[in-house]
């Protein structure tokens, strides 16, 4: 993370915060979101020699994706099996009924634009909903957290 901070400060990011080792960054910036992908996936290329894609969520979208979680109750109750998924590229319109017609028994999908909340009631590790079925399925790679690290990530952006 130590690295990934530095590439940010390269690039001209100030206020550069990570959270946990979930390569999760907060920032200050006053340019649009896309040329900051771009310049960070370059930049990763050019330090670490493979590609990644990079999703910049501005800090009041992301406030606003958390506040309209569909599964609060279940975030309460137990916060590892709520999981959301952030997209590179607005979901297609299909995205949630293919994903819940793939989930097994409890499991409940709610598509939002560019994110994608999954509650997995009996846990992720055997779910068909893999990380390859939802990037497929939403048509954009898409990165997933569960709400403890949401709302960590939450208190860096606020903070």
């Amino acid at each position: 993370m130590t690295k990934l901070r530095s590439i940010c400060e390269g690039i001209g990011w100030k206020s550069v915060a990570t959270c946990l080792q979930t390569g999760n960054i907060a920032f200050s910036c006053d340019e649009p979101t896309a040329p900051l992908e771009v310049s960070l996936e370059e930049a990763i290329k050019s330090q670490f020699g493979f590609s990644v894609p990079v999703i910049v969520i501005e800090g009041k979208t992301f406030e606003s994706i958390i506040s309209d979680s569909p599964f609060p109750e279940e975030a309460e109750s137990d916060p590892s099996r709520v999981i959301l998924y952030l997209c590179k590229n607005s979901l297609r319109v299909e995205t949630q009924g293919e994903l819940q017609k793939r989930a097994a028994e409890g499991e409940q999908v709610r598509a939002f634009s560019n994110a994608l909340w999954i509650y997995f009631p009996n846990g992720i590790g055997r779910s068909k909903l893999t990380p390859a079925v939802i990037d497929k399925a939403s048509g954009s790679p898409a990165t997933g957290r569960n709400w403890k690290t949401v709302l960590k990530i939450k208190d860096l952006v606020s903070g």
